[in-house]
């Protein structure tokens, strides 16, 4: 079986965050049995990065897949067309509902019947939470409207990645039935070996970190708040690149607003393969994010030992049960700041013992063979 899919980011870059993680896994996993060609730009544009240094419109070998960079002014619907003519694949798998580069040109493309026959499967990538529609809401509204009348979502396969996404998408297209969206968490890497924890006297300063790209659906700027209410010693390390510069300027100006007590650095961006060396240098991971569909740095940040406090707008039910994570509502800010506190006041002895419990969970739900079956499913049938 021949895959062929678009996704506007890939290595090296680091802008779009958990789905290069999620696609390098599923091409690691599932590539033995798949033959799996990625198509996407040559730049990490939002980050206002310069172009990779590669040749454009070859292939190149990654992670098991074939992988063909392109410059962003070289992609329009005949080149799409023509590709996916001479690649001719048993399917087309898309990563955005709303990327112009590629998932909007190949929908306009099978709706002008110049992919006919074509099975196309499409990943939300969460954009279809509240949460992220929330973030210039008319904008999106009008489009999935405007979309919606010409048909061009209309007779795909759905991937959601977790139940509650698999909700949003037939909130929003209700023509979607059970028979057309298929549950097929994202696939994650085994942990290579257990992170040296690094020991922390009972008296210092409780090691915090966000990871994440700097965007108010992630809402670092609910955790700056939250962190102005803690009694407790903190070090805050935030890791992401300033997706908008604004909303970066607004949660710098939170931070200085942090009693002396609380410490924040801004710390940019993480190449992935330092992600977990610098998880595991902290003592809990803090993500009161606004919605995910999965939620890859969670799992990274459970990968790295950390015990993790999020909001109840991801899916990770099975950690919250095995007492290595907590989600509380963004309404009950009470909650977080005694999270926070508790966790800052728990002995160091038992702080370690949390921290391998964490690593532990992320060891055993990466050898879960049910998401790799679900996605063997969703592409060969």
């Amino acid at each position: 079986m021949k895959i062929l899919v678009f996704y506007k980011y890939f290595f090296p870059g680091v802008a779009a965050g958990g789905p290069l993680a999620s696609l390098k896994n599923l091409f690691l996993q599932l590539g033995d049995a798949i033959d799996f060609s990625l198509v996407t730009t040559n730049s990490d544009a939002e980050i206002g990065g310069s172009d990779y240094n590669v040749k454009p419109r070859i292939w190149y070998s990654l992670f098991g897949a074939k992988v063909m960079y392109c410059s962003r002014g070289s992609i329009n619907i005949r080149t799409l067309v023509a590709l996916v003519k001479t690649e001719s694949p048993g399917a087309i798998y898309l990563n955005s509902c709303f990327d112009p580069i590629f998932t909007l040109r190949i929908l306009v493309a099978r709706r002008l019947g110049l992919l006919s026959g074509y099975k196309i499967i499409l990943q939300p990538r969460g954009e279809l939470h509240a949460g992220s529609l929330s973030h210039k809401p008319l904008k999106k509204r009008v489009f999935l409207k405007v979309a919606n009348l010409l048909g061009l979502y209309r007779g795909l396969i759905w991937q959601a990645s977790s139940p509650l996404e698999k909700a949003d998408i037939q909130r929003e297209f209700q023509f979607v039935d059970d028979s057309r969206v298929s549950v097929a968490p994202d696939l994650v890497a085994p942990p290579t070996e257990a992170p040296r924890l690094t020991t922390r006297n009972s008296d210092d300063a409780l090691r915090v970190c966000f990871l994440s790209r700097i965007s108010p659906t992630k809402n670092l700027d609910f955790a700056l708040k939250i962190l102005q209410k803690v009694r407790e010693p903190i070090c805050f390390s935030v890791y992401g690149h300033r997706e908008f510069p604004e909303y970066f300027e607004y949660c710098r100006t939170l931070a200085e607003k942090l009693p002396t007590h609380v410490a924040c650095r801004f710390l940019g961006p993480l190449p992935n393969e330092q992600v977990i060396e610098k998880l595991s240098e902290h003592d809990v991971f803090f993500f009161p994010t606004k919605g995910e569909n999965y939620g890859h740095v969670i799992y990274e940040a459970l990968s790295a030992a950390l015990p993790v406090l999020t909001s109840d707008r991801v899916p990770w039910h099975e950690a919250e049960k095995d007492g290595v994570l907590w989600r509380y509502s963004l309404m009950a800010e009470t909650d977080f700041v005694e999270g926070l506190e508790k966790l800052a006041s728990m002995p160091a002895d038992k702080l370690k013992l949390l921290r391998q419990r964490a690593f532990a969970f992320a060891e055993a739900f990466s050898c879960d063979s049910a998401a790799k079956t679900a996605s063997l499913k969703l592409f060969i049938e």
